[in-house]
């Protein structure tokens, strides 16, 4: 039997990070786990005796932004999917995130369309 997915959600706006949670939890999903900024999710990923299967960090938080986090952490756990979200969509954010290794960019507001599916993709992956 396998293991559920471990999600992260870095985001240093508590609704936001709530509305995602809540998300995910519509969906199934119950090992959740909520970093306040950047330097937390950096400390939460790095520390985690079970790692993350799925990272959704915000672009711009305190202490480390989402890039930060992405570089540092990414080569460390290289099976994780990681996923940005800002409310800041310009093609440079969106790049860069995907330069550092992030397997997708999700733009705030949340649409649960975009959301849905980056959890179909996260599924698809996590199966193969």
């Amino acid at each position: 039997m396998s293991t559920p997915p471990r999600i992260l959600i870095a985001d240093d706006d508590a609704p936001m990070r709530e509305l995602l949670g809540s998300i995910l939890r519509q969906r199934g999903y119950r090992d959740i786990v909520h970093a306040t900024d950047g330097r937390q999710a950096h400390s939460l990923l790095l520390s985690a005796k079970v790692p993350f299967d799925l990272v959704l960090l915000d672009l711009d938080m305190p202490g480390m932004s989402g890039i930060e986090v992405l570089s540092t952490c990414r080569p460390l756990l290289p099976n994780c999917m990681w996923v940005m979200v800002s409310g800041h969509s310009a093609l440079p954010n969106v790049m860069s995130a995907i330069s550092a290794g992030a397997m997708g960019f999700i733009v705030k507001p949340y649409n649960m369309e975009k959301i849905f599916g980056m959890l179909d993709k996260f599924t698809s992956r996590s199966r193969s």
